[in-house]
Order: structure tokens, then sequence, then C-alpha cells
């Protein structure tokens, strides 16, 4: 039977309980059903045509290929200069153990033992320590560009983060308190002020970065020039203490005689 009109549809329902009449009404009711059902499909095959399409599982030699190709385009000399065309990013024997356990850290894979100087977790943040030039801030860099998922993060400087303190006081630093969020520099920004008001600001946002990290597994990277020692004087032993709760330490050209890979462009 084909589908009724409405009209019949309506005059059928007045005559609900006549043989023919329910004969109407079951079939225009079944054909709105089929009808709902179609639109349902279809309505759900553009749904998933619309959906962005995965992206396929690195290997690991697949990802230390990425990362490598990202970090010689992000640390390229300009084109005007003699080693532009030339140049390629350094893994010596001394960053390459920090490099290979970044890398692990944002794929998701083991962390290799003996790397970290404290027990190394992929819940933890990443706490870069050393020289300065020794490519610490580089080394975040290239994994922000590289957008791991579920891994990707936000990263600023602790200089930006106290001038943002000094235009806007409290709204101003609530913008760093979502989501994973890298610190550049750690421990050479000045005190913040705000309408006379002096804030030691990245001790704050450490703080409230920790509460953050507890509550909803937020995480927190930073790069420092400071040890822990000096990160705890600096920032006092509240701070000292949650360290090694927050963050994955790891030391990369700490020694005196540390290769600068700014003075190699």
């Amino acid at each position: 039977m084909t589908k009724p009109s409405y009209s019949q549809y309506r005059l059928a329902k007045k005559l609900k309980g006549d043989p023919k009449a329910d004969k109407i009404i079951n079939a225009y009711e079944q054909a709105v059903l089929e009808q709902k059902k179609e639109i349902n499909r279809k309505y759900a095959e553009q749904k998933k045509a619309l959906q962005p399409k995965p992206i396929p599982k690195m290997t690991v030699e697949q990802a230390k290929q990425r990362f490598y190709q990202v970090a010689t385009e992000l640390t390229r000399p300009p084109v005007h200069h003699p080693r532009h065309k030339t140049h390629k990013y350094v893994i010596d024997e001394e960053n390459k153990a920090v490099v290979n356990f970044v890398l692990m850290y944002f794929g998701y894979a083991p962390l290799p033992e003996g790397v970290c100087r404290n027990t190394p977790a992929h819940s933890k943040g990443l706490l870069l320590a050393g020289n300065y030039g020794s490519g610490k801030s580089v080394l975040l860099e290239v994994h922000k560009k590289m957008k791991w998922k579920n891994n990707a993060f936000r990263m600023v400087s602790a200089h930006e983060i106290v001038a943002k303190y000094d235009a806007d006081g409290e709204a101003g630093i609530k913008t760093y308190l979502t989501g994973n969020l890298a610190i550049d520099d750690l421990g050479t920004e000045e005190l913040g002020r705000y309408y006379g008001k002096q804030e030691d600001v990245l001790k704050r946002i450490l703080e409230l970065r920790y509460i953050l990290f507890k509550r909803e597994g937020k995480k927190t990277h930073a790069t420092t020039n400071l040890d822990i020692n000096e990160i705890t004087e600096r920032y006092g032993a509240r701070i000292g203490s949650r360290l090694n709760e927050m963050f994955n330490i790891l030391y990369l050209g700490a020694k005196a005689d540390s290769r600068d890979f700014r003075k190699m462009l």
C-alpha cells in the first residue's frame, strides 16, 4: 500500500476502529517511521564524513624522524646565513639521552631508566634544567609543534606571565590556570607589581598549577637555568617539596663545558 496523504490519515484517525481506517493509519505511521530512519541514517553518514580523519599512530622510528625534521626546521638559521642549507639539528652524546626520553614521554612509550633525576612517569610534566643555550626551550618547542594527541600544551615565558599580571592583575593570570602549560625561563623573571601590590607571580602560578595537577591531572612543563636547590631557594620549600611529584626532572647541558647551541648558529 502506498503512503496515504496526511489528510487521509487525519480522517482515518477520526474513524479509528474501522478496519479500512486502521489500515490507512498503520500504512501512514509505518511510512513516517521509515522516513525518520532514512533521515537519521543520512545524518549519521554526513556526521561521520565531517569528522577529522584519525592520525595514524607513528612507530618509534617514524616519531624520531618527524622530531628530527621539525627540530631542524625550527633551529635553521635565516636564509641569508651561510649555514642555512646545510644546517642540521645536533644530537650529540650529551643531549641524546634527554632528547630520547622526551620523545618517549610525548609518544607515551615506555620511559627509559637512568635519565630522569627522579622517578619517571607519564602523568607528570617535564622540568628541563641546564645552562643557557643547551637546547631546553627548543626541545619543548619542537614537541609543541608536533601536536601530540592527548599531550598538546601551550608554551609561554615566565616574563610574559609577569607582564600579564602587571597589566591585568589577578584576571591576567587566570588564563595560565587551565590545560597543559609549558613555562619557559622559569626563575629569570622579576616580581610582579599591580597597583602597588608586589607579587611573586610564578610562585603563585606553580602553587595553583599543583592544585590543578592533583585535581585534574593537568601537566606543567618548565625550562630553567636553576638547579633544584636554587629553585627551592627562589620559590620556597613548599614548591621545592612538590617538584618531584609534579615533574620528571631532567638536566640538559648542565656541565661547565657543555656546548652552547646558540653560538653554533
